[in-house]
């Protein structure tokens, strides 16, 4: 047991390491610049659906430390009334 304890410990120790250098150069595909996209929240109560808020995320091309980065804002907001969504209806 104890030789097999070692051998993990010496192969963890000289295992090469992660590098996440070429990480940070893949092209985005995913969004743009300005890119935004809104979602309504719901939730269902016996089996009545609920609109309960909406979310929206807005990216924008920003600079951190030197290197272009997306800045990416998330704003949400829930309703003051409550507002019924009968399916079917």
């Amino acid at each position: 047991m104890k030789k097999l304890l070692i051998a993990g410990i010496l192969l963890l120790a000289f295992a090469p390491k992660a590098s996440t250098e070429g990480a940070c150069n893949t092209k985005n595909k995913a969004f743009k610049h300005g890119e935004k996209v809104v979602f309504h929240v719901y939730y269902t109560l016996a089996g009545i659906w609920v609109h309960a808020g909406n979310v929206s995320f807005t990216a924008t091309l920003s600079t951190l430390n030197n290197k272009p980065a997306y800045h990416v804002v998330a704003d949400g907001s829930t309703l003051s009334k409550l507002r019924l969504d009968i399916p079917g209806t």
